[in-house]
């Protein structure tokens, strides 16, 4: 469906530059093996991202970026991605890593986990939603966020 060798993956750089009149952006790291590969990619995105601390949330799946976080006392919103079935434990480990949202898969953000996220005060984004139908449930439940691959159809249709 697309030509991969003909598309230009842009860095960070690159993307920021472009979102500068953005009011929320979610920047999404990835796993890493080692705590202090961590602490290196997290000093290196405390620079990036430097004049986005207002509207920049760093989210990972990856507790030891979210440990490396909280160690420098980082400016950055955080937020926890949840791909486990690991339910209230997953609201724990946010709390306790100061992070201020959680990205649930969309297969575990059921009504109870939204609404018990909510009871701590997190803000709620959901991903992959692509179906409208569930997409009108979410926003009816009082999430904050939606990770779509069509934000187009979601803007005209919500």
């Amino acid at each position: 469906w697309m030509d991969w060798d003909k598309q230009i993956t842009p860095t960070l750089s690159d993307a920021l530059h472009i979102m500068q009149d953005f009011n929320h952006l979610e920047v999404e790291v990835k796993a890493v093996e080692k705590m202090a590969n961590a602490e290196k990619l997290v000093l290196a995105l405390e620079q990036q991202l430097k004049g986005f601390e207002k509207t920049a949330v760093i989210t990972s799946f990856d507790l030891k970026i979210h440990h490396a976080l909280k160690q420098m006392n980082s400016k950055f919103q955080r937020g926890l991605l949840v791909e486990n079935d690991i339910q209230l434990k997953a609201i724990d480990q946010a709390l306790e890593l100061e992070c201020g949202q959680i990205g649930w898969m969309n297969q575990l953000a059921t009504p109870e986990l939204i609404r018990a996220t909510q009871q701590e005060k997190l803000k709620i984004s959901v991903w992959t939603v692509n179906s409208l139908e569930r997409a009108q449930q979410l926003r009816d439940l009082g999430i904050d966020g939606l990770i779509t691959d069509f934000p187009k159809l979601m803007l005209q249709q919500l």
